[in-house]
């Protein structure tokens, strides 16, 4: 069980490269990834990662760039090929990949260019030695992940270690450090953000469902917080690979982004053009397996998406028969729907488009239809609130009685991405 937030008394702000705050949310995402390793009847990854085939490993020790990658072990892989689909744009990668593609985006130079104006850093080269990693009040204590005895230009650790884009840059020790290095105003309002007392403003503020709000943004929000450079890196958190599901199967690998999202890999992804590269890494113990696999008979399977979640429904529709297949599939117009060939192969295919109603509505309406067609397996991926919806009509349309069974016999598979 996750433990209450941190209390007042429980962080001293000085900005500890192991925060109360840091375990809080590691509880958190823990406890999380157990109630969807239950629901989902998954394991996490293990053992070592596989280099992709067709991959290069980036091994570079000239430039600063090419070590950097080296030293995070990721693989450079081709782009084959570019297809839009309305929203949706098909990023082809010239590499046998797994069910999960792990691509690891850079911050943007423009992104370090204007943290280090707003900060007032000038560049500079940084050998972290392994004293410096203690947890003395002392000196800074630089996080584990930037490479030690390796002299590295604070743009590179920048741009390819600390993440700058994501919530988790904003999180309470990085406002903690902020607050000590700005005005009294302005520290005392950052305080109270980063307390227990100011956790629901904070929510709310940096956590709300479609907001995405990054360190520049704070620092614009707060112009006289400035902290030394050692001590914001101590308390930014690790730049990570973004995971996708992998739609294609075969020697190439296939990503769907959304281009109206502007996340940072989403972001770098939609901009990609024909003959780009794209680093990869791979999985983590904290990524699970997906429950979506193809299956190795011809049971007939109802197959159900929204938006980016065809990705690891097209990957289990080409990997079986498709006359063995219904398929639902929710999206604004006929026009973002991917792959329309592939999908109309199946025994039936069902677009859902906004403005004729809910994926839930039409398996209300096609009832007496799916129970004929006795699907012996259910894989289900969407956003969050889809998700809940479609599974109370199905419960509705198979009896509960039916979906226990399923899942029972490894015959239920969901995946939901978002919060909503």
């Amino acid at each position: 069980m996750v433990k209450e937030p941190p209390k007042e008394a429980d962080c001293c702000g000085s900005g500890c490269l192991k925060c109360v705050w840091d375990t809080y949310y590691e509880q958190v995402e823990e406890e999380g990834f157990k109630e969807e390793v239950q629901e989902r009847g998954i394991a996490k990854t293990a053992g070592p990662f596989e280099m992709p085939q067709n991959c290069v490993k980036v091994v570079g020790v000239e430039e600063e760039g090419e070590c950097a990658l080296g030293v995070l072990g990721l693989a450079s892989v081709s782009v084959c090929e570019i297809t839009q689909f309305g929203c949706l744009k098909s990023i082809m990668l010239e590499s046998t990949l797994q069910d999960h593609i792990s691509i690891f985006t850079p911050n943007p130079p423009e992104v370090v260019s204007r943290l280090m104006t707003r900060l007032n850093y000038t560049d500079r080269t940084i050998k972290v030695l392994p004293s410096t990693f203690s947890d003395g009040a002392d000196a800074p204590t630089y996080p584990y992940w930037i490479p030690q005895n390796t002299p590295l230009s604070l743009v590179t650790i920048l741009m390819y270690f600390s993440d700058l884009s994501s919530r988790a840059s904003v999180r309470q020790p990085v406002l903690h450090i902020l607050a000590a290095f700005a005005s009294p105003d302005e520290a005392t309002a950052l305080k109270h953000l980063a307390s227990s007392a100011g956790l629901s403003e904070y929510r709310q503020k940096y956590c709300s469902s479609g907001k995405h709000v990054s360190l520049l943004d704070v620092l614009e929000e707060y112009p006289s917080a400035c902290p030394p450079v050692g001590r914001l890196l101590s308390a930014l958190p690790q730049l990570k690979a973004r995971f996708f599901s992998n739609a294609a199967v075969g020697s190439v690998g296939e990503v769907l982004v959304n281009t109206s999202r502007q996340g940072l890999s989403s972001g770098a992804l939609k901009k990609l053009m024909k003959g780009d590269t794209v680093f990869l890494g791979g999985p983590t113990p904290n990524i699970p397996l997906t429950p979506f696999r193809s299956p190795t008979s011809a049971d007939r399977c109802l197959l159900i998406s929204a938006g980016v979640g065809v990705s690891p429904i097209m990957r289990v529709l080409r990997g079986m028969p498709p006359s063995s297949a219904w398929v639902y599939h929710g999206c604004r117009t006929a026009e973002d729907i991917p792959h329309q060939h592939t999908l109309q192969q199946a025994a039936r295919f069902s677009p859902c488009l906004s403005s004729q109603g809910y994926i839930w509505k039409k398996l209300l309406q096609d009832k007496e239809d799916i129970v004929s067609f006795a699907p012996a397996a259910v894989y289900i991926c969407g956003p969050a609130l889809m998700m809940k919806n479609t599974v109370s009509a199905l419960e509705e349309v198979l009896t509960e009685g039916r979906v226990k069974e399923l899942k029972e016999n490894g015959g239920w598979r969901v995946e939901k991405w978002g919060s909503q």
